[in-house]
């Protein structure tokens, strides 16, 4: 609306008592019936001071007529915070709680036990100056910055606003009292002048340019006529009069400060005033700014309510009013309805929940009227202490600090939302002529909103953007109005809804959780409707997701679902799924689309519930689910009900095994295949959307070390037999009394005791059925030989060997023990060597299964197994020396191993192995020359040799494996890394004879062919006797 009145309606140079009475607004307080020296004692204790009486005359009368009753200040002791615990709304109920009774009797504990304080909120107090450095408002003042000086020397300590302030957000810190919204921040502004302080300016825009969201007004105009002056003298112009007397610029003030506090959506409460007592007939009706929105076209021509008099009227003797005419066009189309449901005004309420006997009542403006406690409300007071005031100044702030408890709880609500909640809430008291909408009950004002399109003041339709919030309505909703929901976020409606008006799901998610099986609802394209609740009358051209995860969304009605809409469907694999069941008939257009997200691998062939109905079912979905390699997918009529639609997955004809890499991932996948559903890991893989994981997920299962670890024990056999041929060796070219006559060696002693200390490593490469597998092995042989002739030795060898091999995140660990003899004949000129090694192994298998697709996190496999292994081996050479100390011996060495592993049955948390007994054989020759020469250094005889050869190998070059899964399926064998078949064959040794019987040896060995090797680095101590 246009202000009420023009500004050219005031006259010009207005007196300071017309200043007071149209500008300034004056604290809202009670005056008692008291003798006239209790009012005036009451009055100066505090009131304005008497210097304030000579500057502001007019200030004073109108002071002296609002009154106020309160106590002497009194030093409150600190009391004891509950325990820590703060889950349960008793936990809040301490003595500071307590000593703010206005506190319980609004459930504020409840709101607390939620976790809603006012938090991140800024509330707004517009009234005297105030005590910003009181303890309860410590480090929560954003406004005015900087704090200004308080209080000022020599005046009077004004204590209404600090207490205002105390009541709607005093601190929960274990002293004095606490107010309701003790999280807030908090602004104060002046809005009513006292003596010495700054004189108010435009006090809605300050808290606009402060960003409140919610203000509270404990202020207003005094009565007219007002009873007693402020000297305390009888007013001997007072009269009761029926009708609030108003004047042009009182009308234009409240319109700036509202409209300018309503386009900011700040959330307004408003005092109701104090003057049943002076004007009982008049006071039916909030006074000042709550009574605004009362202004209209038809209540200015009634004149019941209130009546417009001139800025020049006395408003102290109505004698003297002039009456403003109704033909006049300003007043006549004055208009404030529009701020009906932007505002609250509060009447107070004693101990007893009954209408204090000072306040107004709420009248005409019961719609957006309630009641708050406001009789002997303690709170704090300057100078940093507690006092008690009574009047409808103290009830206001109880719903202020309720307000921003609620702009916390629902962040995403305007102004007039809050308002309503807040309205609706309330718990009646009866009469609403006296009590509004009842009693402030901030406990289920956090619950939500109560009704829909009960109170004319507001929309039909509650039309919420939740804003990206996600927010729980528990309160049970009434009313012939309906809701709208807008914006990203969810909104869950928790209780039992019996409104009656449309719902609309616009844009976001609506949960129903609760029920609202009497509103007809419409889901919009970009809206969702989740929850496990009851609807009504359903039409989905959105999205419906039953359940807050899985859960069953119930339809009391028909439902009915268009193209291009869709069903997010969810399902697990325990036969839990979302269903939808309608009581009525349902509709499923062409094009509806039910979206499958599974949340666990499903059972094959098993029907899943998707919708029932108890009428007709009309149409299907489109099936629009995961992208299943080895999945199909169907959605329709149950077999067993033709009143159930059910969604199926079953075995299509893509073989696992086509996204194979290697042959060994290839068997596997084929074994898994045919495990079908209820076995593992075929329950694991048979869901998979993408092929990219697949590969790694056979090659974790299929339990290539068993075949790889075989490989290495062969390849170390070889590495044995090659390290009695260089002992054998040893025992003819180390004599340094060598015949040059035949180049054959003789050795000086009849028997030699030897020891032999070792590494090795072995790498085989992967190839199209393996990946590559490495070992490292270390070992040691104790062996003793003797001379049976000058031709002829023979000897006998222990060991021990232990060696890990690691593929494809598995690892074997080797225990070998073994035995052998082994002998050498000097043939004239050739020499013959030959031996034979029994093995025994013990096999330690740890396996870490990190497939993904639903291997459960830490999965392995372990087994031990045991094996042995009989190699023959046998050495030709030709040696011949071309010098003294100079040594040539072409020669060509065979060896052929028989490797046996027993059966095995592996410990496993998920998918374990079981394994056949296996066989492997393998030989081996090597062609080539050895190089040996001796030298004197350092008082010793040295000696060194050198090998060079090609080997040729034959035989289970690559091992294999018979293994199966646990849990069933076909056997399928696996092949290892091969051994090389042509390699290159090395050796290089040095050695010392330390004294006449006993010398040293270090020996490098090694063979290389095709990505494998072999290598190993010998320490040999030998004794003579």
């Amino acid at each position: 609306m246009a202000h009420v009145f023009k500004a050219e309606s005031a006259r010009a140079n207005p007196s300071t008592k017309e200043i007071a009475m149209t500008i300034t607004s004056i604290p809202a307080r009670r005056i008692t019936s008291q003798s006239l020296q209790p009012v005036r004692s009451l009055a100066h204790s505090c009131r304005t001071p008497r210097a304030s009486r000579v500057l502001l005359p007019a200030i004073a009368v109108l002071w002296s007529a609002f009154g106020v009753l309160c106590s002497t200040a009194v030093q409150a002791q600190p009391s004891s915070l509950a325990t820590a615990n703060i889950s349960s709304p008793s936990s809040f109920v301490t003595p500071e709680f307590r000593a703010n009774w206005g506190l319980g009797v609004i459930r504020a504990q409840d709101a607390y036990a939620m976790g809603y304080t006012g938090k991140g909120v800024t509330l707004g107090i517009a009234d005297e100056p105030f005590q910003f450095m009181h303890p309860e408002f410590a480090n929560r003042v954003q406004w005015p910055s900087p704090i200004p000086a308080f209080p000022v020397p020599g005046y009077e300590v004004p204590s209404h606003g600090t207490h205002v302030m105390g009541l709607a957000a005093a601190a929960r810190n274990d002293v004095g009292m606490m107010g309701v919204a003790f999280d807030t921040r908090l602004s104060g502004v002046i809005a009513v002048p006292a003596a010495g302080y700054p004189f108010p300016q435009d006090w809605a825009q300050e808290l606009v340019d402060a960003g409140v969201s919610v203000m509270n007004g404990s202020f207003g105009p005094p009565p007219a006529p007002p009873m007693f002056f402020q000297d305390g003298s009888y007013n001997p112009n007072y009269q009761v009069i029926d009708f609030l007397a108003l004047s042009p610029d009182q009308l234009d003030a409240y319109y700036e400060s509202i409209n300018k506090l309503a386009k900011a959506d700040i959330v307004m409460v408003f005092a109701a005033g104090n003057e049943s007592e002076v004007q009982p007939i008049a006071s039916q009706i909030p006074a000042g700014y709550g009574m605004f929105p009362l202004i209209t076209p038809d209540n200015t021509r009634a004149g019941a309510l209130y009546r417009v008099i001139t800025d020049e009227s006395d408003r102290a003797d109505p004698s003297s009013w002039e009456f403003i005419p109704l033909t006049d066009p300003d007043l006549a189309n004055a208009d404030a309805s529009e701020f009906q449901g932007a505002l609250i005004t509060v009447v107070a309420l004693d101990q007893n929940n009954q209408i204090a006997s000072f306040s107004n009542r709420c009248g005409a403006a019961a719609a957006w009227c309630m009641g708050a406690p406001g009789v002997n409300l303690l709170s704090s007071v300057p100078m940093s202490t507690y006092g008690f005031k009574s009047g409808t100044s103290m009830a206001s702030p109880l719903v202020a600090g309720s307000a921003a408890v609620l702009r916390q709880a629902f962040p995403y609500m305007t102004a007039r939302q809050i308002i309503e909640v807040l309205l609706t809430s309330a718990t009646d008291l009866g009469d609403s002529d006296v009590y509004g909408h009842g009693l402030l009950n901030l406990g289920r004002a956090v619950r939500g909103p109560v009704e829909f399109g009960s109170n004319p003041i507001f929309a039909a339709t509650f039309d919420v953007d939740t804003r990206g919030y996600h927010s729980v309505w528990s309160n049970d909703i009434s009313g012939p109005g309906g809701l709208r929901k807008r914006g990203a976020g969810v909104l869950s409606l928790a209780g039992n809804n019996n409104y009656t008006g449309d719902t609309t799901v616009v844009s976001g998610t609506l949960a129903v959780n609760g029920s609202i099986v009497l509103s007809d609802l419409e889901v919009l394209a970009q809206g969702t409707l989740a929850g496990s609740g009851t609807v009504g009358d359903t039409l989905v051209r959105g999205t419906v997701s039953p359940g807050n995860s899985i859960g069953i969304l119930t339809v009391d009605g028909d439902f009915l679902q268009t193209a291009g809409s869709t069903y997010r469907y969810e399902v697990n694999g325990t036969g839990e799924s979302d269903a939808i069941r309608v009581t009525g008939a349902a509709v499923i257009e062409p094009g509806a689309i039910l979206k499958v997200q599974p949340l666990a691998d499903l059972e094959l062939l098993r029907e899943y519930d998707v919708l029932s109905v108890s009428d007709t079912l009309t149409g299907n979905y489109t099936v629009n689910g995961p992208d299943y390699l080895f999945l199909g997918q169907r959605v329709g009529l149950s077999a067993s009900n033709n009143r159930v639609l059910s969604y199926q997955v079953a075995r299509n004809g893509v073989q696992m095994a086509s996204y194979a890499q290697t042959g060994n991932q290839a068997s596997v996948a084929q074994a898994i295949d045919s495990q079908g559903p209820g076995a593992q890991p075929f329950d694991s893989l048979v869901s998979v959307t993408s092929a990219a994981g697949l590969p790694a997920a056979f090659q974790a299962f299929s339990g290539e070390i068993y075949a790889s670890n075989q490989a290495i024990l062969l390849a170390n056999n070889l590495a044995l037999s090659r390290a009695l041929n260089n002992r054998i060796q040893d025992s003819f070219l180390a004599n340094p009394q060598m015949s040059r006559q035949s180049g054959i060696g003789r050795v000086n002693s009849d028997t030699i005791a030897w020891l032999d200390v070792y590494g090795n490593s072995e790498r085989l490469a992967g190839n199209q059925n393996a990946t590559s597998v490495s070992a490292n092995g270390a070992g040691m042989l104790v062996g003793l030989e003797h001379a049976l002739s000058p031709a002829l030795r023979l000897g006998g060898v222990l060991g021990w060997n232990q060696t890990s091999a690691e593929a494809s995140a598995s690892k074997a660990r080797t225990n070998a023990y073994q035995l052998g003899v082994y002998g050498a004949a000097d043939l004239g000129r050739a020499r013959l060597s030959a031996g034979v090694t029994q093995s025994w192994y013990e096999v330690d298998v740890n396996r870490t299964i990190s497939a993904g697709y639903g291997t459960p996190a830490g999965s392995g496999a372990s087994s031990s197994l045991s094996g042995d292994a009989t190699q023959v081996f046998a050495d030709i050479g030709l040696p011949f020396s071309f010098s003294a100390n100079h040594t040539v011996q072409p020669f060509w060495n065979v060896s052929q191993t028989w490797l046996r592993m027993s059966s095995f049955n592996e410990t496993a948390s998920f998918a374990g192995l079981k394994g056949d007994a296996s066989q492997n054989a393998s030989g081996f020759s090597t062609l080539g020359v050895r190089l040996q020469s001796d030298f004197q250094a350092s008082g010793a005889t040295w000696s060194t040799s050198a090998m060079i050869g090609w080997q040729r190998g034959w035989g289970d070059l690559t091992t294999t494996s018979t293994l199966g899964f646990q849990e069933g399926g076909d056997a399928f064998t696996i092949r290892s890394a091969p051994m090389a078949r042509d390699a290159l064959a090395l050796e290089f040794g040095i050695g010392a004879t330390v004294n006449q019987s006993t010398k040293v040896m270090l020996v490098y060995s090694g063979s290389f062919g095709a990505g494998t090797s072999s290598q190993s680095l010998q320490a040999q101590m030998q004794w003579k006797f």
